[in-house]
């Protein structure tokens, strides 16, 4: 599965992103036959590619495309509540992207809904978004969810275990309670490794429970912490690395050449 294949660009847009040329310069290394797509020379100026996933060779040397120089770029977002996880909202409604300001195209990997808040990682490497949301590579995302009520150990099973809501099955990979609180609400640490819509607060009302608040933590080996709520910041190289190992992403990439 291609992610965003609507959003093919033009290979001279995506090499000038990368720092290397000019646009109308990548236009006349692409003319000269120098520039390469998936392993198939390209000299159609007008040739397009789809960013993550396409592979784009110049010289014989594949393009690495760089955090903070254009290119490719993976940040981490403290998503408040009142902001939808979307590129884009046709009601105008205020989205992710009116928290961090990026050149070209970015979408998130994964979704938090308009009244849940935390971690969510952004990126415009198809490639490595779609590792980390498909269910097959059970990447494990981590939430602290307040309920209206306390639940008693054969109820934490049974969400363990899966419950049924509305025809679909929610299952959580743990739920251990973190804090009793005085109203009556309690916390529990939630941890998930598959992604369906809604998951958590619907897995909750099956039980006839209802979530309060719901704050991710982490996914994979990326934490919120030490980052404020509403602001961002570029992954570092150590994580990139152990995110792109803990998913596979090298191997990935190699199947995807073998194929073109």
């Amino acid at each position: 599965m291609i992610l965003y294949p609507e959003r093919a660009e033009r290979i001279s847009k995506i090499m000038s992103g990368c720092s290397i040329c000019s646009r109308r310069e990548a236009e006349r290394l692409i003319s000269e036959g120098r520039v390469s797509l998936n392993g198939e020379t390209v000299r159609e100026p007008g040739a397009k590619a789809v960013a993550g996933v396409d592979v784009i060779c110049l010289d014989g040397e594949e393009l690495v495309l760089r955090a903070g120089g254009g290119g490719y770029g993976y940040y981490l977002l403290n998503k408040p509540c009142g902001y939808l996880t979307t590129c884009s909202d046709p009601f105008g409604r205020k989205t992710i992207f009116d928290l961090i300001e990026l050149d070209g195209h970015y979408f998130p990997a994964g979704r938090l809904d308009l009244n849940s808040r935390g971690l969510v990682f952004i990126t415009n490497d198809g490639l490595l978004c779609e590792l980390i949301i498909h269910p097959r590579n059970r990447v494990e995302k981590v939430y602290m969810v307040r309920v209206d009520r306390h639940l008693s150990r054969e109820e934490e099973g049974r969400l363990q275990n899966g419950v049924e809501f509305e025809g679909e099955t929610y299952r959580a990979l743990k739920v251990s309670m973190d804090k009793r609180l005085k109203n009556g609400d309690a916390v529990y640490k939630v941890v998930l490794n598959e992604g369906k819509k809604r998951e958590i607060r619907y897995m909750f009302k099956a039980l006839g429970a209802a979530v309060k608040d719901l704050f991710r933590v982490s996914i994979a080996n990326l934490t919120v912490e030490g980052l404020k709520e509403g602001s961002y910041r570029a992954l570092t190289g150590d994580e990139l690395r152990e995110l792109k190992e803990m998913t596979g992403y090298e191997t990935e990439k190699e199947k995807l050449k073998l194929k073109s």
